[in-house]
């Protein structure tokens, strides 16, 4: 036979106050001015006694920390590293085809600039990628709660990834002029065929072609905070929207001159090939990246501050 169960407490009888253990600390702690401990929130509620961490005093997080977290998360993980070392793989092989191509055909001259464009064109597809994922990341695997809960100025976080996705290209760019000039001492041991003059607009050309692909990843990272849509809209950019508007400007004359504003691709190849010279040039430049860059930036920062974070 079970035993039976006690009865339900009731609390102290009524009209007497409640007792407290002995040893139980009565009233706010002693020992304090006007009895409130360190850290003790001026704004809490009257009838609260207890401690609240008060973290305003706290230095904010330093700018270049945020962007050493950045580059550890672009190159700390797989996917990051992996896109970045079969990128490097492609431009070896690229740069190593033309290579081969000089060795057999001695009677052409290169130059450095052969074999940066030729990489170029590896690499402008597929870098944007790694920068866009720094951005899209955040969202699409559910980490943005972390991040803005340890560093509550979205902003700031944005631009650390910016400034980390910029070191990024700037690192796998080294690494493209570093395989371009081994092929060239190559060539001139084994053939004698290089021509050494360099060209600075091209240089610089190229390195405006390459880092304007990553702002155009990055403002489509911002603007949609999803990695698949993202990829899809700079590809989207890069090639598509040249050949649909020449496709219509061949169709429609009075659509031509108006669609040269919209290609972007179209608007840096008199930048790649370091012949930007004429005002028209610059202005559908200029247009371009306002309508790729600049406006979907923009909104895609407002979007930041205002998302919820889930």
């Amino acid at each position: 036979m079970s035993a039976p169960h006690p009865p339900p407490f009731q609390g102290p009888p009524q009209g007497q106050p409640q007792q407290q253990p002995p040893g139980y600390p009565q009233g706010p702690p002693q020992g304090f001015p006007q009895g409130k401990p360190p850290g003790y929130a001026q704004g809490a509620p009257a009838s609260y006694q207890g401690p609240v961490l008060d973290v305003s005093g706290t230095p904010p997080i330093p700018f270049a920390r945020l962007v050493k977290v950045e580059l550890r998360k672009a190159l700390d993980t797989s996917a990051g590293f992996w896109l970045l070392a079969a990128i490097a793989v492609l431009i070896i092989i690229v740069e190593g085809f033309l290579l081969v191509i000089g060795l057999l055909n001695g009677d052409t001259q290169y130059r450095l600039v052969d074999f940066t464009t030729l990489g170029g064109y590896v690499l402008q597809p597929l870098l944007p990628i790694v920068v866009a994922l720094q951005v899209t990341s955040e969202w699409s695997q559910r980490t943005a709660m972390v991040t803005f809960a340890t560093e509550p100025r979205r902003l700031v976080v944005v631009y650390a990834k910016l400034a980390a996705g910029a070191m990024v290209a700037l690192l796998m760019t080294v690494v493209l002029f570093a395989v371009a000039l081994v092929c060239l001492l190559l060539l001139w041991v084994f053939q004698d065929n290089v021509d050494w003059g360099t060209s600075l607009s091209g240089t610089v050309g190229l390195l405006v072609f390459l880092f304007v692909g990553v702002a155009v990843a990055f403002a489509a990272a911002t603007l949609l905070l999803n990695t698949p849509a993202t990829i899809v809209t700079f590809l989207a950019v890069i090639y598509a929207v040249p050949t649909v508007v020449a496709t219509i400007g061949a169709l429609w004359a009075d659509f031509r001159d108006f669609g040269r504003y919209l290609n972007l691709q179209g608007a840096l190849y008199p930048v790649l090939s370091g012949t930007l010279d004429s005002g028209s040039e610059w202005a559908r430049l200029l247009v371009a990246l306002l309508i790729w860059v600049v406006i979907p930036v923009g909104l895609g920062m407002t979007r930041i501050l205002k998302a919820e974070v889930k």
